[in-house]
């Protein structure tokens, strides 16, 4: 290949030179029809790695959501020191929850502005510093790695990316199979863990900095995106999220678009040198592209040869077919330029005019160095290389994908994740038409981060009230209601026949509703817990006579009424207690508090007005007992309320409460349907699934280990089609290790009853137990079990005293 070329052969300054940006690539042809063509081609060209692209970032998305609705490690923030010391109260749940104090360290260097407000204005205050504090890294990071890029310090850069890439594959990974090993109550090998981790770290290495199949190095890039997100959920403020993906959307335009923007600095300067951005940083819907490779090999015979003007127009025609884009001809009709976009190289190829007719010199140069003489090329794809056609997007975009749809499912509603994830799909491709309409690279955050962002708070603030309001006024019919109708329908002749089979066998029918009482109850809700709210609310007060052992408070679940514990009135009478049955606001018992009284803190402050309003604090011994979604309530206001002396608790029940982790109940009542009354009570039943405690259950339990006068009983079904059995177990698991009993039939409870009373007088405070046979009601299947446990808490408290 010689290196010295005349001016007469087309390399002085007059010779065109064309750049190409990001996926696109420019090719001058001659002809209306061919630039018709090549139109074409660009637009199907497009419209396959559209696809390409869509599913990569749906994928990684995807990964997300499912973590932060099934690893509660995640998704649980810790606010500041004082409000995480002071919830601790105690040296010993400080010292159980180190690990978690470390985080302080890490997120203060870049968001240090957390103090606790009620200020709206303090909090926005706050999120900008914090936002701008994180894009003033980022902006130093992105400097620096462009000051070595130029001065071409390759090693430390590659050096930083491995390092990156090691925390990612190996450090990050092994905490997150950790965690969701924890959530999944999996026990596997520590060698089978610790070999699988290692062949996984040191495989996604060889793919993403040396070599490797296409569809892995996509598999690792998706995943390291996904965990980078994860711990952006995971360590950044509420507010503070939100700001930080508008300042870092803005951040990329400016980066990308401006003429001394760095990232155009780099993409510029990798063309003008002919090398591929580095693999760690690129996502590529293609071939690999830092190893692709198509050369210009010198033929000696064909260069000492005049080719023929039909090859010299196959040649032509075959390099302009894989450009996806072209541009206006140049004057001179005598020269044609062909320009082929080869793993971040673009050659330009021009027959020589200079020369007679049968003159086949070609020159191939990179642009835009200066010209260099080769002879007629040969292109030849070497075997272990393929030439790239694919889409480019940098995972910082994968990333800040994530981050926002994550951040907007962690609330638990399911109209606002999918409502962001539609726009930023909607941004993607609308980026994608700019990007085939300019020709160019362009920044691909701005357009879906910002439609992002709007469509989560228009469907937080806006969609989702209104559609409650409509559920609560019953101007739409529940899915319920749809299923159960259509239910009816299609089995009436099966139901009729039922029915005809076992009318001889009537079953009687029993509920509360005869008891009910009505009392006003005013109590504090809102966010601030600054709102004053007034209901109106039916309980019922069974067995309320003087010198009863104790007093028993009931929770129901989220649907659930005051005749879920209908079943234990004869069996507390017997055992003269008292049971006070209550209900929710959005029941049909409670009149009023429909749209406020949802959080656990409205639930607890209804709940605590309420007893006071029923003088509760006079009576000689206080249980709250909750089922289901109301165990949780019982557990944090026994919490709570046992802090003052002036509330006789002595102990709280829970049956089949939630666990520490989302339950398929959740799912299931959401999509499927509630069986309630109508569609207020669905409504006001949906609510309340998106505020669960979860792991925060831990602060409670913790607290009450401390009191020596509290008990707590957790019971749990393992045929429970709500919540799932692994979960129930965790928690009972973190009562008591050495007080579980397992139940599989009556006999067996009778004598778990006797060994709990007695290791409750013995001193024990937690006791659990699993009906291994029993569902989701287990009031309603082992109430005796339930009754000789509160009579044993009372029986407990009254031998100490």
């Amino acid at each position: 290949m010689s290196s010295n070329r005349g001016a007469h052969e087309g390399g002085g300054v007059g010779s065109e030179t064309h750049t190409t940006y990001g996926t696109n690539l420019i090719s001058n042809r001659n002809g209306a029809e061919e630039e018709n063509q090549v139109e074409e081609a660009e637009l199907k060209y497009g419209a396959s790695h559209v696809i390409h692209l869509f599913v990569p970032v749906s994928l990684c998305m995807a990964l997300v959501v499912f973590t932060m609705n099934t690893v509660t490690f995640y998704r649980i923030l810790i606010k500041n020191k004082d409000t995480f010391v002071r919830d601790m109260k105690s040296r010993r749940i400080l010292e159980r929850r180190i690990s978690e104090t470390a985080l302080f360290i890490e997120r203060e260097l870049y968001t240090p502005f957390v103090k606790e407000t009620d200020s709206i204005v303090e909090k926005g205050l706050m999120s900008l510093g914090n936002a701008l504090i994180m894009l003033l890294v980022v902006v130093f990071m992105t400097v620096l790695l462009i000051v070595f890029y130029k001065y071409k310090f390759y090693r430390v850069i590659h050096g930083w990316l491995i390092v990156s890439s090691c925390l990612l594959l190996f450090l990050f990974t092994t905490i997150y199979v950790q965690e969701v090993m924890k959530s999944f109550d999996i026990s596997p090998s520590a060698v089978l863990v610790l070999f699988g981790l290692a062949n996984y770290g040191v495989v996604g290495m060889m793919c993403i900095h040396w070599k490797g199949p296409l569809l892995l190095q996509q598999f690792y890039l998706i995943t390291m995106s996904a965990l980078m997100a994860l711990v952006f959920i995971k360590y950044l403020p509420e507010w503070t999220v939100w700001f930080v993906l508008f300042v870092i959307s803005v951040w990329d335009l400016v980066a990308v678009l401006t003429p001394k923007g760095p990232l155009r600095y780099l993409v510029e300067t990798a063309q003008e040198r002919n090398e591929p951005i580095f693999p760690a940083l690129i996502y590529s819907s293609g071939i690999i592209y830092p190893y692709v490779l198509v050369t210009a090999v010198e033929n000696p015979a064909e260069s000492r040869e005049p080719r023929e003007p039909r090859e010299q127009a196959a040649d032509t025609d075959a390099v302009s077919s894989t450009s996806t884009g072209f541009a206006p001809a140049p004057d001179t009709g005598a020269k044609r330029t062909k320009v082929k976009r080869v793993a971040q190289k673009v050659q330009i190829e021009t027959p020589s005019t200079s020369q007679g007719e049968g003159s086949g010199g070609v020159r191939v140069e990179r642009v835009p160095t200066r010209p260099v003489h080769q002879e007629p090329p040969v292109q030849q794809h070497h075997d272990d290389f393929q030439e790239e056609r694919g889409v480019k997007l940098g995972l910082g975009d994968f990333i800040f994908y994530s981050v926002l749809l994550g951040k907007a499912s962690s609330y638990f509603d399911w109209n606002t994740t999918i409502a962001c994830y539609v726009a930023i799909l909607i941004g993607l491709c609308f980026t994608l038409v700019l990007l085939a309409v300019f020709k160019r690279a362009l920044p691909a955050l701005p357009i879906s981060i910002f439609s992002g962002l709007i469509f989560y708070f228009c469907t937080r603030w806006i969609i989702t009230p209104f559609v409650t309001h409509m559920l609560s006024t019953r101007h739409i019919v529940s899915n319920c209601q749809i299923s159960r109708l259509g239910y009816l329908v299609k089995n009436h002749e099966s139901i009729r026949r039922y029915c005809v089979a076992n009318s001889a066998k009537p079953t009687k029918y029993f509920d509360l509703n005869d008891l009910i009482k009505t009392v006003s109850i005013t109590y504090k809700t809102g966010k601030e817990m600054d709102q004053i709210t007034t209901v109106e609310s039916k309980y019922v007060d069974v067995n309320n006579v003087p010198n009863t052992k104790g007093t028993v408070v009931t929770l129901s679940g989220s649907p659930g009424t005051h005749n879920d514990f209908k079943y234990m009135k004869s069996l507390f009478e017997e055992k003269n207690i008292r049971m006070i049955c209550t209900n929710y606001p959005g029941s049909e018992f409670v009149t009023g508090g429909f749209h406020n009284s949802y959080t656990n803190e409205d639930r607890n402050s209804y709940m605590k007005s309420l007893m006071e309003t029923l003088d509760l604090q006079k009576v000689n011994r206080l249980i709250i007992m909750g089922h289901s979604r109301g165990g949780e309530n019982a557990l944090q206001l026994t919490s709570q309320l046992s802090d003052s002396s002036s509330w006789p608790l002595v102990g709280a029940v829970m049956i089949n409460s939630p666990g520490f982790a989302p339950h398929k109940g959740i799912i299931y009542n959401n999509v499927i349907g509630l069986r309630v009354s109508h569609g207020k009570v669905a409504a006001a039943a949906i609510l309340p699934m998106q505020t669960f405690a979860f792991d925060q259950q831990k602060l409670s339990i913790d607290d009450l280990r401390q009191k020596p006068r509290i008990r707590v009983f957790y019971g749990y079904g393992s045929k429970d089609f709500l919540i799932d059995e692994h979960q129930s177990h965790e928690v009972a698991m973190y009562f008591a290790k050495d007080n579980h009993h397992v139940i599989p039939d009556k006999t067996t409870s009778e004598k778990a009853s006797q060994e709990v009373r007695k290791s409750f007088n013995a001193g024990k405070k937690f006791a659990t137990a699993n009906f291994t046979k029993e569902g989701h009601f287990l009031q309603k299947t082992y109430p005796e079990f339930i009754v000789e446990v509160v009579d044993s808490m009372f029986e407990a408290d009254a031998s100490k005293k």
